[in-house]
């Protein structure tokens, strides 16, 4: 944990020593993850898990039109699958610190396509296995792990933005290298005139 810890304070010490405005945006999104199918998994993945993504972005304008974004969220990732022919159900729940360049068309008071790419950090906090038998408590091993990610949206004036979201990952849970993706979809809004004043 204490390499993501590091990452979430570097990040916010270095917006707090830049005098350039900056805003924030909350964000709620629904989720759905899977898992793609290798030779290490302990069988194949056959459905997928939903859940949600919720967490606090900060967007730095670099010039009009670009901007960096780091942010930090809760993500649930995972897959559904047969395992001696019993459904079982694999979510991890993870801590993030993403960081996007985000490309933002138009002028800030005209609603605005904004597209983005980056890198994650991610840590799982909670491992759980769900089948007819309850629910199980997973161990293995839990290191830092670095994904990609892009995202679409839609931003408007006031503030209120809509965005989309996919990620992807390599994870090993002491089985082998699971390759997780999540796609999720979501709302938030920007607090700070930065993304919203006509300059």
């Amino acid at each position: 944990m204490r390499p993501i810890l590091t990452s979430i304070a570097l990040t916010f010490l270095t917006f707090g020593a830049v005098h350039a405005r900056i805003a924030v945006a909350p964000t709620v999104a629904a989720s759905w993850a899977g898992a793609k199918a290798t030779s290490s998994l302990p069988s194949a993945p056959v459905g997928n898990v939903t859940g949600i993504r919720a967490g606090i972005q900060v967007q730095k304008r670099i010039t009009p039109h670009f901007y960096l974004a780091p942010g930090l969220f809760y993500s649930v990732y995972g897959y559904k699958t047969r395992w001696t022919g019993i459904d079982v159900q694999y979510r991890y729940n993870a801590a993030e610190v993403p960081l996007y360049l985000l490309l933002k068309t138009g002028m800030p008071c005209k609603p605005r396509l904004v597209l983005g790419a980056g890198l994650f950090g991610a840590m799982f906090v909670n491992n759980v296995s769900v089948s007819e038998s309850g629910t199980h408590t997973m161990s293995g091993k839990n290191s830092p792990i670095v994904g990609v990610g892009l995202t679409v949206g839609l931003e408007f004036p006031r503030g209120l933005y809509i965005s989309g979201t996919y990620q992807s990952m390599k994870n090993d849970m002491g089985t082998g290298p699971q390759n997780l993706f999540q796609y999720s979809l979501g709302v938030g809004f920007l607090f700070g005139k930065v993304s919203r004043k006509c300059s």
